[in-house]
């Protein structure tokens, strides 16, 4: 009996704003999260805007099975860079990179024991961070593992290649979601013999995302011109012949 006693005093000292904010908790607890969420990818999207309308002439993205080291991303910058243009006037071609390593399950399952919770922890905050590109990035060319691309396919991201097959070489290789080709295998492009590039799995494919993403709403003028700088850099590297470090 005292012990209840002592629970409901303990309850009737609690402050009225307490009483509220659990009340408002129980009761608004989803919505409330959803909005946080989607305030969390305004915010993402207008810092990824920014970032690269002012600073970069072009951007683009690997994302898949395969940890690059330092080298390897300083040679794909450096070779994707003599395809690109001088958008800001600065009188420099800058590129932005994001990598995301992302493994499959089977693909941890193939570390040591020791290190698959960190790898596969790794690669899930690597996905959430790689899902927010997509959402509200502005990369368009895209190098991405097989199961990446369809997730990316499927969500309706990705130009079909027929819009861009006038730049694509003979005998590259188109690969397909469903019944409609929205990539090309990297390993079918002579830009697969290029340092960097090279040492990405062969089955990386190669493909472009549409413009659509949360940054086409909210990028404005800066957003345009960066999504028609990287399709001019992608549709260039499609047709490399010679590499040109820069």
């Amino acid at each position: 009996m005292s012990e209840q006693n002592g629970k409901m005093a303990a309850s009737e000292l609690r402050s009225p704003f307490l009483k509220k904010l659990e009340n408002f908790w129980y009761h608004y607890k989803w919505p409330f999260l959803g909005i946080l969420f989607t305030v969390i990818v305004l915010i993402v999207c207008l810092a990824q805007c920014t970032k690269n309308g002012k600073g970069d002439d072009g951007c683009f993205l690997y994302a898949g099975g395969y940890t690059m080291s330092v080298e390897e991303r300083r040679n794909m910058e450096s070779c994707l860079k003599g395809f690109a243009e001088d958008i800001n006037g600065d009188e420099r071609v800058v590129l932005g990179m994001m990598n995301f390593p992302i493994y499959t399950k089977a693909e941890i399952e193939r570390y040591d024991k020791n290190d698959q919770a960190h790898v596969a922890q790794m690669s899930y905050d690597n996905r959430e961070a790689f899902d927010q590109e997509i959402m509200a990035g502005s990369a368009t060319l895209c190098f991405l593992s097989p199961s990446l691309f369809a997730d990316v396919a499927k969500a309706g991201g990705l130009h079909s290649v027929a819009d861009y097959a006038d730049a694509l070489p003979a005998g590259a290789e188109n690969v397909m979601y469903g019944d409609v080709a929205y990539g090309v295998k990297l390993s079918s492009l002579s830009l697969y013999t290029y340092p960097g590039f090279s040492s990405l799995p062969k089955d990386t494919v190669v493909c472009l995302r549409t413009n659509t993403s949360m940054g086409a709403l909210f990028g404005g003028d800066a957003a345009k011109v960066m999504y028609e700088a990287n399709m001019a850099m992608a549709k260039r590297a499609f047709c490399a012949a010679v590499y040109a470090p820069q």
